[in-house]
């Protein structure tokens, strides 16, 4: 589809590789591969969701005894990543019944919070990485969706994790700015080959 399109827009004619786009996708074909993907997800989606409740029940099942703070923290990121999980598990969900995802929230988010936890979790998946912090001495809230920038935050992270060598300094910093806040992402990594 893709070759056929664009070899059609080198000459000039998009007209018939359009017409080849609608006839390739109104085919019986791709409209059972288009609704038994969907199926999968709606399937994924409903299976997950008994694991990760088991996984929330029994760390909060965890807490009610007496912990070290350090275990308490632990088990505390244990049901915040579960429940990260779940609303993303929800979204496929949704996204598979109605081709959508969820609308954005708008509730007043703790970003040094959120670049707190994150980072911890963060060092725990990549303990051969140096995180740093550079935060301001007071907490920066701004209006937005918590579950969407946990999200882009932790997509974040786990870049400059993946893409780096061990032993590479990420550092998060968060700052004010006049019209809401500037997080970023940094690392001293060897960055992208400059022939790519």
């Amino acid at each position: 589809f893709y070759e056929m399109f664009f070899a059609d827009a080198e000459t000039g004619s998009n007209y018939g590789a359009l017409t080849a786009a609608a006839t390739i996708l109104t085919t019986p074909l791709v409209i059972a591969f288009l609704l038994a993907r969907r199926q999968f997800i709606a399937d994924a989606s409903h299976e997950l969701r008994t694991p990760l409740a088991a996984i929330r029940g029994y760390a909060e099942l965890t807490r009610r005894a007496p912990l070290p703070p350090d275990i308490e923290y632990s088990i505390a990121r244990i049901s915040s990543q579960t429940e990260r999980m779940t609303t993303l598990v929800e979204d496929l969900l949704l996204l598979a019944r109605l081709d959508a995802g969820r609308p954005l929230e708008r509730g007043a988010v703790d970003l040094t919070r959120l670049v707190l936890d994150g980072v911890n979790d963060a060092y725990a998946a990549g303990m051969d990485h140096r995180w740093q912090l550079d935060l301001p001495d007071e907490p920066v809230v701004v209006p937005g969706d918590a579950p969407r920038l946990t999200q882009v935050l932790t997509n974040l992270l786990a870049n400059a994790r993946t893409h780096t060598p061990g032993g590479t300094t990420v550092t998060v910093g968060l700052a004010r700015g006049d019209s809401g806040a500037r997080l970023t992402v940094t690392d001293d990594g060897p960055g992208i080959a400059p022939d790519l």
